[in-house]
C-alpha cells in the first residue's frame, strides 16, 4: 500500500490523472467499493459482447461517483468502476468482477 500511496501522490503533485485497481490484498478499499457499488446509483454503463480468439466475453463497466469511499489513502479519488467479465474461454465458464477508481485532477481542488 505505501509504494500505491507515494506513486498516486507523485501524480497527483505532477498534475496528472490516473487509474487504479483495487485488489483484493487492499481489504478495506477492495470491500468498501464492492459494497458501494451494490448500494449507489451508477453515474453510467456501458455492455459489449466479444467473440474473439476462442473467447465468447460479455462486459459490463458500471461508473460510480466516490464520494462515499472515503478512505485515507486516495482522498482525491473522483470516481470507482465496477467491470464485470463473464464468458466462456474454449468450453470453460468464467466469471470476474474488477473494481478499478479514477482521478480526474481537472475536477480535484488542488
Amino acid at each position: 500500500m505505501n509504494s500505491s500511496k507515494a506513486t498516486t501522490q507523485a501524480i497527483i503533485e505532477s498534475k496528472n490523472d490516473y487509474l487504479i485497481t483495487a485488489k483484493g490484498n487492499q481489504f478495506k478499499l477492495h470491500k468498501r467499493i464492492k459494497i458501494l457499488a451494490q448500494i449507489e446509483k451508477t453515474l453510467t454503463v456501458y455492455e459489449e459482447k466479444d467473440v474473439s480468439h476462442g473467447r465468447n466475453v460479455s462486459r459490463k463497466v458500471s461508473v460510480f461517483d466516490s464520494q462515499n469511499v472515503n478512505h485515507k489513502n486516495y482522498p482525491h479519488l473522483q470516481s470507482f468502476i465496477e467491470v464485470e467479465r463473464t464468458g466462456f474461454r474454449g468450453d470453460k465458464e468464467y466469471n470476474e468482477t474488477l473494481y478499478p477508481s479514477s482521478v480526474t485532477l481537472r475536477e480535484v481542488d488542488l
